[in-house]
């Protein structure tokens, strides 16, 4: 096979004992499985309690990271990959983060006040809304996946669940 070959040329050997995620793949295993029923805060309070049996900076820098992060989007993120998990096909998943997309794009959304902190003030403070994880209902959350109207991406037939993705590219 001459693509095997030509691929051969470029595969290294990786020695996987000095993999660093793979050393943690049991805190990150843990913490991180994606379950129907899982929650971010209950990302959060897995996170602590391994931390609290075994103190170590991987935890602590995950959790460090986390709390810096926009409480919408955190949440926001970790539903659509459960809802990603039910599709049937790459055009059902691409039309749901369009959803996604277009309402993190919204003028008040923490996106513009993420770039606000970074790259305009260079404060590194973003004002978070909702500033809390806890102050996020799952209304807020599931308006990210509500329908677009006039404006939602079509890739699919929603009766037929076939794709006709190729025709739209």
């Amino acid at each position: 096979d001459c693509v095997g070959t030509v691929l051969d040329t470029f595969n290294e050997k990786i020695d996987l004992s000095t993999s660093q995620l793979l050393n943690k793949r049991n805190f990150i295993d843990s913490a991180f499985t994606i379950k129907p029923d899982k929650y971010l805060e209950d990302i959060i309070d897995t996170l602590k309690q391994i931390r609290s049996c075994a103190p170590n900076d991987f935890v602590n820098d995950t959790l460090k990271t986390i709390f810096k992060m926009s409480p919408t989007s955190l949440k926001v993120t970790l539903e659509g990959l459960k809802r990603a998990k039910k599709t049937t096909s790459i055009a059902q998943d691409l039309e749901m983060e369009f959803r996604m997309m277009q309402n993190f794009m919204k003028e008040e959304s923490d996106f513009f006040e993420g770039v606000r902190a970074v790259l305009i003030d260079r404060s590194f403070n973003p004002k978070w809304n909702p500033v809390k994880i806890s102050n996020l209902s799952e209304n807020i959350v599931d308006g990210y996946f509500c329908n677009l109207g006039d404006h939602e991406l079509v890739l699919s037939d929603a009766h037929e669940g076939e794709s006709n993705l190729d025709s739209k590219l």
